[in-house]
């Protein structure tokens, strides 16, 4: 027979509610702007905002739960370039230890090293065109 201690019930209870509380009120801001000022933009940034609520307030996070802000904040890489590809580096080291796990850490380097070269390249073309054009007017 088990036996359950009330007071860790208890205390089980008070953590989730304490959880679902915090999210709810992290969230609550950019969904009331989404809301009064409906925009692409502020649906994806609500998104966005939501998503992160809950990956860092949930009671049990697991290192997967990273990848459910990746999508709106790579829809709004053109307003937040520096931030998203931060927040995707980042989310994508986070994730190492499965990566080990599953033997994938050759293909995470390879990747990871790629998409930061294509990064690379693109500011400096994008920086060279906006040089050009500026110098022409």
């Amino acid at each position: 027979m088990v036996r359950f201690n009330s007071c860790s019930i208890h205390q089980r209870y008070l953590k989730s509610l304490y959880s679902s509380l915090t999210t709810l009120i992290a969230m609550t801001p950019s969904c009331i702007i989404a809301f009064l000022r409906p925009h692409d933009r502020n649906f994806l940034s609500s998104l966005f905002n939501t998503s992160m609520a809950f990956f860092l307030f949930s009671y049990q996070a697991h290192e997967k739960s990273i990848l459910l802000p990746l999508l709106p904040i790579t829809l709004l890489h053109v307003d937040y370039r520096y931030l998203s590809v931060w927040l995707i580096t980042t989310a994508s080291f986070s994730m190492v230890p499965l990566l080990v796990k599953d033997g994938l850490m050759l293909a995470y380097a390879v990747l990871q090293i790629g998409s930061i070269l294509v990064y690379l390249k693109y500011d400096a073309i994008r920086t060279s065109v906006l040089f050009y054009v500026s110098t022409a007017i």
